[in-house]
C-alpha cells in the first residue's frame, strides 16, 4: 500500500511507493515551510510597526 505525505506521493524521489526517512523529512519541511511562512511575516510587520510607533 502506499505511504503518503502530506503532499501524496510528491516526494517519492525513487517511485517505490514509500516515503524513506529522507523524503519524510523533505515532505514535513516543506509543509512547515509553507504553513509557518505567513504567521512569520505577519509578525514581522506587526514588529515593524511597534518600533515605528515609539
Amino acid at each position: 500500500m502506499f505511504e503518503k505525505g502530506f503532499f501524496g506521493s510528491l516526494f517519492d524521489l525513487n517511485k517505490d511507493g514509500k516515503l524513506d526517512s529522507i523524503e519524510k523529512t523533505m515532505d514535513f519541511v516543506a509543509f512547515t515551510e509553507i504553513t509557518s511562512s505567513n504567521d512569520e511575516e505577519a509578525f514581522d510587520d506587526e514588529w515593524d510597526e511597534d518600533i515605528d510607533e515609539e
